[in-house]
């Protein structure tokens, strides 16, 4: 079995916080928010095997879709197009949270020199969504979509 190093995963856990301005309680539900690949993780000296991020992103993009819904409709037009995989990607690696997850080892850039697809990106953006959401609440959440500039949307 593959493993990720202990101090990597601390360091994309610190570095996945800093990007979204928010610190974890839990942090184990970080590292599974950035857990793209099915590798256990050895962090704070224990083995992790943690589910992929898959569920987590569900439950993140419920919840980013309530809070922009929901600032949609205290400003006006509605448009949905912020949360589609293709500009969830985007931030993802505009803001460089693509670089925190845990991909297979072994996994080759593409052309582009990147090491995620855009969905296994905007996956990722949505599962720390979840993530914070779980951790946080809504509150949190909402800072963090903030602080990400999901709040900046021209129909906003």
């Amino acid at each position: 079995m593959s493993t990720q190093l202990t101090s990597n995963a601390a360091s994309k856990i610190t570095q996945c916080e800093q990007l979204i301005n928010y610190t974890f309680d839990e942090k184990l539900l970080c590292l599974q928010a950035l857990q793209a690949s099915g590798e256990a993780v050895h962090y704070a000296g224990t083995w992790h095997i943690l589910a992929k991020n898959d569920a987590l992103a569900v439950l993140g993009d419920a919840y980013m879709a309530a809070v922009l819904c929901r600032w949609w409709w205290e400003k006006g037009p509605r448009n949905k197009g912020q949360l589609d995989n293709k500009a969830l990607a985007a931030r993802s690696r505009l803001l460089s949270l693509d670089k925190c997850l845990f991909v297979n080892q072994g996994t080759k850039p593409d052309a582009n020199g990147n090491y995620v697809t855009d969905k296994v990106a905007a996956t990722g953006m949505e599962a720390v969504a979840g993530a914070v959401y779980l951790d946080g609440g809504e509150s949190q959440l909402e800072e963090v979509m903030r602080h990400l500039g999901f709040d900046q949307h021209p129909f906003l």
